[in-house]
């Protein structure tokens, strides 16, 4: 009969054991520290990231309004009076907007001058008449917008003295030297 060396009562402990009862209430202590922690700081995140929602459709709504006032100015050439407050629903919300406009005094301008500040806040009861989440202001003045540059048709090619028809008021071809201009042949082609 062969005896082996180890026997199984006598076979040495193994290397890999499990945590102590102290090494487990170490981690669950540094657990229990830093999880409120972690759970404060991803709260006043999402707090953050509601309160920037709310101010970034807050100027948007700000931007709209001065928009309408600049187009309102533009086709009917009527500048703003006075305050105005309305309350206007965007992004499933009611937004209270108030829009004040006051005439700004230059002398060495024959313009009128308006100064329009537009605040702009949630409409609830709960919050204080101070409190506007988005504050713009815009100078206009009385003086008629700029006229766009016309365009030329393409009837007359843009050139001077034009009539319809690309010849100038002597009959002539608007621009004879230029290429593809009324009365001119592209040059390399051959003449029949």
């Amino acid at each position: 009969m062969v005896f082996s060396y180890q026997s199984r009562r006598y076979r040495p402990r193994s290397i890999e054991r499990g945590f102590t009862l102290i090494e487990v209430m170490i981690a669950l202590a540094v657990l229990a520290f830093t999880l409120p922690a972690l759970i404060m700081t991803m709260s006043s995140q999402l707090d953050n990231m509601a309160y920037l929602k709310e101010k970034s459709a807050a100027y948007w709504l700000a931007e709209n309004e001065i928009s309408k006032l600049r187009l309102e100015k533009i086709i009917s050439n009527k500048l703003p009076k006075g305050t105005t407050t309305e309350t206007e629903e965007f992004s499933g919300r009611a937004w209270v907007v108030n829009t004040e406009a006051v005439e700004i005094d230059y002398d060495q301008f024959n313009a009128k001058i308006i100064q329009v500040n537009v605040k702009v806040r949630p409409d609830s009861t709960d919050l204080d008449d101070d409190y506007w989440l988005a504050n713009m202001q815009v100078i206009m003045d009385s003086a008629p917008e700029k006229a766009q540059p016309k365009i030329p048709d393409a009837a007359n090619n843009g050139g001077p003295n034009t009539q319809p028809g690309g010849n100038n008021a002597q009959g002539q071809p608007a621009n004879p030297s230029r290429p593809g201009s009324p009365g001119t042949r592209p040059s390399g082609l051959p003449t029949n």
